[in-house]
């Protein structure tokens, strides 16, 4: 394999690392460098698709503990556990005013952390998908999209 390549593939790999927890955009740092580094092409898209892949998952694995307690907590959300130990004792709590306005709590409570997991599934869902196709991609020997005119 090319050593040019390889440092190139290196300082890509820094960048995305270094900026990947920063609140810049990780993505526009990339391409920037690759555009320094005359590193261009259809193979370098799936290069930085790949290392994006990558990072999401580093950050899903530094991250793992406090996902999993997330996962395993949905359903038994201390909030939403007080709201609707309050609703069913008849007992209002603050902000609520009445009753029915501690069970939209805690309801809602529910409902976010169901639609929370959902989300949490589809990004990952998404994520392995963009990495089966960024393999058949990179095994293709022709291109593997077709454009078509727009008539």
């Amino acid at each position: 394999m090319d050593l040019l390549l390889l440092v190139k593939a290196a300082v890509m790999g820094v960048v995305e690392g270094l900026t990947e927890f920063l609140p810049i955009s990780s993505t526009g740092h990339l391409i920037l460098a690759a555009s320094l580094l005359g590193f261009a092409g259809e193979k370098v898209k799936v290069f930085e698709i790949a290392i994006q892949s990558g990072a999401i998952f580093a950050v899903m694995i530094v991250y793992r503990e406090r996902l999993a307690a997330t996962l395993a907590g949905l359903g038994s959300d201390a909030q939403a556990r007080r709201f609707a130990e309050a609703a069913a004792n008849g007992t209002v709590l603050a902000p609520a005013k009445t009753l029915q306005e501690v069970q939209r709590v805690a309801f809602n409570n529910y409902l976010d952390a169901a639609v929370c997991a959902f989300f949490v599934l589809l990004v990952a869902a998404m994520c392995v998908y963009a990495i089966i196709i960024s393999l058949q991609a990179l095994r293709a020997t022709q291109p593997t999209a077709q454009e078509f005119r727009y008539a």
